[in-house]
């Protein structure tokens, strides 16, 4: 399980902001992550997610062009695609 592979401050942070999330079901929330280790960064995402759906909430990724890394078009892309 990812929380066991998570120091006790960042366990504490994932369970706060999954809180956080779940308590706003009603409105659109941005997450941004950044993580150096991309294994964790996979692991911290599909943890996120199976979360959220766990709650019957939706999650969808956008991703920057790192050639030209736009959040509006990311995000605009995003949804179009959906």
């Amino acid at each position: 399980m990812l929380l066991a592979k998570l120091d006790t401050q960042n366990q504490r942070m994932f369970r706060k902001l999954v809180v956080s999330i779940k308590a706003n079901v009603q409105q659109l929330d941005l997450l941004l992550v950044i993580c150096d280790d991309r294994n964790l960064q996979a692991l911290l995402i599909d943890s996120y997610e199976a979360e959220l759906q766990t709650a019957g909430m939706n999650a969808f990724r956008a991703r920057l062009n790192p050639k030209q890394p736009s959040m509006r078009a990311s995000l605009e892309a995003l949804v179009a695609s959906e």
